[in-house]
């Protein structure tokens, strides 16, 4: 476990490139439905087209980021439904974890 104030480093440049996207995402540097280009990341990011590649999987096994067909890429747009999905899956999930907890006296 991480000590509080310590920086977690990440385990690779895959992992560097997932957290840099994933917070510009959540600091609005990247907006909802913006386009992607994987060479243009690459080139301001300093890694190869490969890296990002992996990262971009990873992000949109996440659901950050949105794959078409056609390999286009673009942030993906949370709607009031999917949000709404979400949350209700959590607290869902969320419930039933703290009961198993309890029942196995973790708690």
């Amino acid at each position: 476990m991480q000590e509080p104030g310590r920086l977690s480093r990440p385990q690779s440049l895959t992992d560097a490139v997932v957290m840099h996207i994933r917070d510009a995402v959540i600091n609005g540097e990247l907006a909802p439905g913006q386009q992607l280009a994987e060479a243009s990341l690459a080139k301001t990011l300093g890694t190869s087209r490969g890296t990002v590649r992996e990262a971009v999987r990873a992000l949109a096994n996440l659901g950050l980021i949105s794959m078409s067909a056609h390999r286009s890429l673009s942030i993906t747009v949370l709607t009031p439904q999917r949000a709404r999905e979400i949350y209700t899956l959590r607290a869902l999930l969320e419930s039933f974890a703290a009961r198993m907890a309890a029942e196995e006296g973790r708690i």
